[in-house]
């Protein structure tokens, strides 16, 4: 193979990976496809039957959700690190109780706070416009 050959390989190769922002490295699961969840030490009085998500399209640009009460869509816009979500809809079901409710709106809030993600392994970082964490979101598996 001559050099400049090589070099075109390398260029190809960076290029590749340029448009997965901060991804978690090898073996880490995708940013797009998999359903992040909020741990629930950081929601300590929602108890719903499972835990608030996220989810974004791989084919599109939309998301999906699930705040512990309701059910969440919308669009985003993702370049490299940056990343943008629309306020979207959601379902009107009633939370169990104040604390849940309050819970939800905390969530739904962060979300369109988010300018950038950072990944590492399993856990995903939402960050505001001044690189503060607003949500950490673990890996909990494909899509559903």
């Amino acid at each position: 193979m001559t050099q400049r050959a090589g070099s075109a390989l390398l260029l190809m190769a960076l290029a590749g990976c340029a448009g997965q922002g901060l991804a978690g490295g090898a073996g880490a699961p995708p940013l797009r496809g998999t359903a992040w969840q909020l741990p629930p030490a950081q929601a300590p009085e929602m108890s719903p039957p499972r835990p608030a998500e996220l989810l974004l399209d791989a084919s599109s640009s939309s998301y999906s959700g699930f705040t512990g009460c309701n059910r969440i869509m919308g669009s985003y816009v993702l370049a490299g690190s940056a990343l943008k979500l629309s306020a979207g809809g959601s379902t009107r079901m009633a939370c169990p109780g104040e604390a849940s409710e309050a819970e939800e709106t905390r969530f739904l809030q962060a979300l369109l706070r988010v300018q950038a993600w950072q990944q590492t392994g399993t856990e995903l970082r939402l960050l505001d416009a001044a690189g503060q964490t607003v949500l950490l979101l673990r890996a909990g598996g494909p899509a559903r």
